[in-house]
């Protein structure tokens, strides 16, 4: 059976590849990973709770790889599989490039994208906005182009307004959850967000994000399915972090308030003689959390049951009572199903704003940033381990592995059950193509002299790279006196991060074969350009300042073990990994590394040397031209 499943697999990845271009790579490393994935699949059946992980480097070609596995496992079992990815431009990239490639080999198989309902219109709360006297001027040409649009449009997307809107008025008509009235929705008929979920039940292939597989977990919002593949596995972490974290802010008081003030529900408290009393109460929540969401500092907060939040409580759980009368008062079934939402959502902001405030669950940090209160459980690994028991996953990315161990990332997940490793190094001679630069005594980063020496450092390499340069910080303030300082050689476009939008920046940055670009952690991954240079300023350690952060370290700490081995040094190492990768994009490249750091030559560097590919290591700077002035 194996030797059958990886000639099928050899087989249906040449057709994918030989379609792709005229002259392709031969990609063993490719062909290795298509063929586990469909041994994996075709081992663990119907049994749910085995994951494998997967790294595949820069040029393996991991889409095609995972998306052929895919492919001839549906085609054999008739099973629905589920991809999903972090950022959008792999999602982009997946169901406009990569998914046709494929498909057109599989005619018989559908995939479809899945995203969150508040991506698309609500007719009914659009109609109840419309039907509302007190509309503001903006909102009402807001809401009579969303009609003009929709006339035309089949989706009810955001992502297909052909024009600008602000994040308030889209949440003025946008499908969300506790405002859903399901079955006894007057607009069911022509609801967007159920045509949508119509045609995930029939894909055999869905596309979506970590947010929304995480999301289903906690409350189904996807179809049933039984085969996972998690791409950009490094983010996974992070975006449970974030589904995981409860908040609540002003904001959610004011949309709490725009619900009580809709018509149909004002006749409906009118009809249980509590008008008077809901607008009475509304008014006096809005003023304590006024005070309440105001007054929040940005930390860790104990157990103080603050007065405003209490009073804040107290209001929800009147308002909660007199919905309640007014569901027994009116006897229409539609009104019923508002007032029952209307509840669930006052109950839930009552619930957690209780939860932070008397802090009655053990195990969880509760903290204050932006100005809304948040909590979320300390051990995430905890939380995901049912998570994997329910399906059998694919986890893949460029970058897994800490000194080439699958350990950090197995604690991180709490992938303790049946769980096999595939690392695949990248097809791209790394030893041959890239050297990295160490300067030889170099300062410490927290010295004052460490600024300079960056300046005089980047100003050395720049004189020997022909071609692009990143130039990666870890913080704004070096960035900006950096740029500052070497910005007057005209030699060289300068782009700064900050000064202009991410895209535009990087359009910039194609232009010019001599554009040297300055960012920081939003360019340490996710970004395809040809780079002939990297120079890394300081070794990307997080500093745990933020409460959650700070909680975990925290943890780690009280169960004996260091933080700085168990997440500091991995993380940092997977983020290093992270920046290197923006070097190398094909077999024929070269590029220079430049650490700037001197703590990578402390013994705890090894770790993060073994991380990266293999690679020159030199203390001398003219080592640089040597690799750029090597015959191809």
């Amino acid at each position: 059976m194996k030797e059958q499943l990886n000639e099928q697999i050899l087989q249906a990845l040449n057709n994918v590849v030989l379609g792709l271009e005229s002259n392709p790579e031969n990609r063993p490393e490719q062909i290795n990973m298509a063929q586990t994935i469909r041994r994996y699949y075709n081992h663990v059946g119907n049994n749910p709770g085995h994951v494998l992980l997967a790294e595949a480097g820069t040029g393996v070609g991991k889409s095609f790889a995972y998306l052929t596995a895919i492919c001839e496992t549906v085609k054999s079992v008739q099973e629905t599989v589920v991809i999903s990815t972090n950022t959008l431009s792999l999602q982009e990239q997946l169901c406009n490039k990569d998914i046709p490639m494929v498909l057109k080999y599989y005619p018989e198989l559908t995939c479809e994208k899945a995203k969150g309902r508040n991506n698309y219109v609500c007719l009914n709360k659009m109609d109840q906005v419309l039907s509302d006297l007190f509309t503001e001027e903006d909102t009402q040409k807001f809401l009579d182009k969303i009609k003009d649009w929709l006339k035309t449009n089949e989706t009810g997307e955001c992502s297909d307004i052909p024009f600008s809107y602000t994040k308030s008025q889209w949440s003025e008509i946008n499908a969300d959850t506790s405002t859903c009235l399901g079955e006894h929705c007057p607009s069911k008929g022509k609801c967007y967000v159920n045509r949508a979920r119509m045609k995930l039940e029939k894909a055999d292939i869905i596309i979506t994000n970590h947010a929304m597989v995480l999301s289903d977990y906690q409350k189904k919002v996807l179809p049933s399915y039984e085969k996972l593949v998690i791409d950009e596995g490094h983010n996974f972490e992070a975006a449970a972090l974030n589904i995981f974290t409860e908040t609540v802010s002003k904001h959610d008081i004011y949309k709490l308030q725009q619900r009580l003030n809709v018509s149909l529900l004002q006749a409906a408290y009118a009809r249980a003689e509590l008008k008077e009393k809901i607008n009475k109460a509304k008014d006096t929540l809005i003023l304590y959390s006024s005070t309440f969401f105001s007054s929040l500092e940005e930390k860790t907060y104990q157990k103080e049951e603050l007065a405003d939040a209490m009073n804040m409580i107290g209001i929800l759980k009147e308002i909660a009572k007199a919905t309640e009368k007014s569901m027994e008062a009116n006897d229409v079934e539609y009104i019923k199903m508002e007032l029952d939402k209307t509840l669930e959502f006052v109950n839930d902001i009552a619930n957690k704003i209780e939860t932070w405030n008397l802090q009655n669950e053990d195990n969880m940090v509760y903290w204050a940033e932006n100005k809304e209160i948040c909590y979320c459980p300390l051990d995430i690994a905890s939380q995901l381990k049912q998570f994997w028991a329910t399906k059998n996953t694919v986890i893949t990315s460029a970058t897994l592995t800490v000194n080439k161990s699958y350990s950090a990332l197995k604690q991180t997940l709490g992938l303790n059950g049946q769980c096999w490793g595939l690392r695949l190094d990248s097809p791209f001679n790394y030893r041959e193509n890239a050297v990295v630069y160490c300067p030889s005594n170099a300062p410490l980063p927290n010295t004052k002299q460490y600024t300079q020496y960056l300046c005089r450092t980047i100003k050395d390499v720049i004189k020997k790279i022909p071609g692009k340069v990143f130039v990666l910080f870890t913080s704004y303030a070096v960035m900006r006196d950096c740029h500052a300082e070497l910005s007057n050689d005209t030699n060289h476009i300068w782009l700064l991060q900050g000064t202009s939008s991410k895209e535009l920046l990087l359009q910039e940055y194609r232009k010019n074969n001599n554009s040297i670009l300055f960012g920081t952690n939003t360019f340490w991954e996710g970004v395809d350009e040809v780079i002939n240079c990297v120079i890394i300023t300081k070794l990307p350690f997080e500093v745990p300042t933020t409460p959650i952060k700070k909680a975990q370290y925290d943890l780690v700490k009280s169960h004996g073990r260091n933080p700085f081995m168990d997440l500091s040094l991995p993380r940092c190492a997977l983020k290093l990994k992270q920046g290197a990768g923006r070097l190398i994009r094909n077999s024929t490249h070269r590029g220079a590394v430049v650490i700037c750091d001197p703590r990578i030559k402390k013994p705890w560097g090894r770790i993060i040397i073994n991380t990266l590919p293999d690679m020159y290591w030199t203390e001398d700077l003219n080592a640089i031209d040597a690799y750029f002035n090597k015959a191809v």
